[in-house]
């Protein structure tokens, strides 16, 4: 059974101190609605169990069954409807669901797909527009399918009506009240007094008090009167509140059947529901939606290639046919291709960020499949401008290479210099931690000191690859072993970029 402890928790948010001294235990196979004024700390609330917030003070713990979750178990438990969780807007529906579901290492069948989507009220037609042309009942209603089939055991619903329709609001009341059977922990922030109504149990944040409620019958649409209202009782705002479920939890095996489609939530050792997949399987979904997306918005990668060859061809323009030595050409070179990178890896993340779509990321993706994903990604888009710069920095600049092989191996390691630390950068400048978006222009700046190890020596062996004074290989086995650094430090680092707890 899966269970959230808050202790004597407190969260601050410059110097307001949005929730004080809480104390609670909430228990699966409930669900808690989670009430107050606007600005009492509903989403906050949710987000500090979830461990997408840090508390000021006090310790958090979600239990699995005996034992805390550690970061990545979490993760696999975790769920969240928000209207603030955004979709990939290059994906169509189906793409944005199979990809969200990849970083989980689950992958549908096409009928089990087909029944998804009709469980939440979508037609197949919906899911193959592109999810920036649906309209926001649409991608709320597709969030709402990654949700179901992640057989998550700690839903966060966020004002899961927002946007929605009364038939979808009905579809989220039912689900919710399907997992809870389940005996998924579900908690609910809402300001919608029938929202509030189906929920086994009422927590009014601004008063500080739990509402009791017994469970309505399947299928029941739950109408709320002034009368049927239970009275609120008020506590201190330092009170603690021993909120305990008290309901009988099902088997740990059980499955929902809606429309032909079977989602079982078999349980583990620790209780845990297994993967049909690892680490590998959510880096090639990050990769391949990084690729997708890059090709049919062709933003980042026009930015690059067109600043890289504006400025090859300007060079060339104001030389007049001069011929430069080998050690200025490098230097050339790898000018042109820093300041590329340093303009198409700030919109790594940024460009997550800019849409919504990190919160999701971090939600559904383990922190180091989302590093080497979008790495790997890093290093793919530089070959690609490499492709196509250096042949034309020859033609247009003069340029030879007496030693081609020195010149491959030397792009190489100076390309997955810049990849990885571009990457990381690039998460600390944007956001991925909750750091303001204007940042992002610092990443030159950042960007220049981490990689002069490489930058130097790649100059000096692409010289002599053109003809210059000859290198030792010592100095490229060097950049090797700084990639290497470059990459471990980035794995040691993200996660305390990535993760909140």
């Amino acid at each position: 059974m899966i269970r959230v402890t808050f202790d004597d928790v407190t969260k601050v948010f410059g110097t307001q101190a949005v929730l004080k001294n809480i104390s609670c235990t909430l228990v699966g196979g409930t669900i808690y609605a989670v009430t107050g004024a606007n600005g009492s700390g509903k989403s906050t609330f949710l987000r500090l169990a979830g461990h997408l917030l840090r508390p000021s003070d006090g310790r958090i713990v979600v239990d699995g069954g005996g034992t805390p979750l550690a970061r990545e178990a979490l993760r696999r438990e975790l769920g969240l409807l928000s209207p603030e969780l955004a979709l990939s807007p290059e994906l169509t529906g189906e793409e944005a669901i199979a990809f969200l579901l990849g970083l989980r290492g689950i992958t549908l069948t096409a009928e089990e797909r087909a029944a998804l989507l009709a469980r939440v009220g979508l037609a197949p037609g919906d899911a193959q527009k592109r999810t920036k042309a649906c309209s926001t009942g649409q991608r709320q209603r597709l969030a709402l399918a990654v949700l179901i089939a992640s057989n998550a055991r700690l839903w966060l619903l966020d004002e899961p009506g927002a946007n929605l329709d009364a038939a979808g609001r009905d579809v989220v009341r039912r689900e919710a009240r399907n997992a809870a059977d389940r005996g998924a922990l579900v908690l609910v922030a809402t300001n919608d007094e029938n929202e509030a109504a189906w929920a086994d149990e009422v927590i009014a944040l601004t008063e500080m008090v739990m509402q009791p409620k017994k469970p309505l019958p399947q299928g029941e649409v739950p109408s709320v009167s002034e009368a049927e209202r239970v009275s609120k009782v008020r506590c201190n705002s330092n009170a603690k509140l021993p909120i305990e479920g008290s309901k009988n939890l099902p088997s740990t095996k059980s499955s929902t059947h809606t429309s032909g489609c079977t989602f079982d939530t078999p349980s583990g050792p620790s209780g845990q529901p297994p993967l049909r997949g690892g680490q590998k399987d959510a880096f090639l979904h990050l990769l391949r939606r990084e690729l997708t997306s890059a090709l049919r918005s062709r933003s980042s990668l026009a930015v690059m290639a067109l600043f890289a060859i504006t400025a090859l061809l300007a060079l060339s323009m104001a030389l007049g046919g001069a011929i430069l030595e080998p050690p200025l050409l490098a230097a050339l070179l790898w000018t042109l291709l820093f300041f590329a990178a340093s303009m198409g890896l700030g919109g790594s993340f940024a460009a997550d960020e800019a849409t919504g779509t990190l919160l999701a990321l971090r939600v559904y993706g383990a922190g180091q499949a989302v590093l080497a994903g979008k790495t790997a990604f890093a290093f793919l888009t530089l070959a690609a401008l490499a492709i196509v710069l250096v042949p034309l920095f020859f033609v247009l600049l003069d340029a030879s290479c007496t030693a081609p092989l020195l010149l491959l191996a030397t792009l190489l390691c100076g390309l997955a210099g810049l990849a990885g630390a571009g990457t990381l950068l690039s998460a600390l400048t944007v956001g991925a931690a909750n750091r303001p978006a204007s940042a992002g222009g610092l990443l030159p700046v950042l960007l220049l000191p981490v990689i002069l190890p490489v930058f130097l020596p790649a100059i000096t062996l692409t010289s002599a690859a053109l003809g210059g004074r000859e290198a030792g290989l010592s100095m490229l086995v060097g950049m090797g072993l700084y990639d290497l650094l470059l990459i471990v430090s980035a794995s040691l680092l993200f996660d305390s970029l990535w993760y909140e707890d």
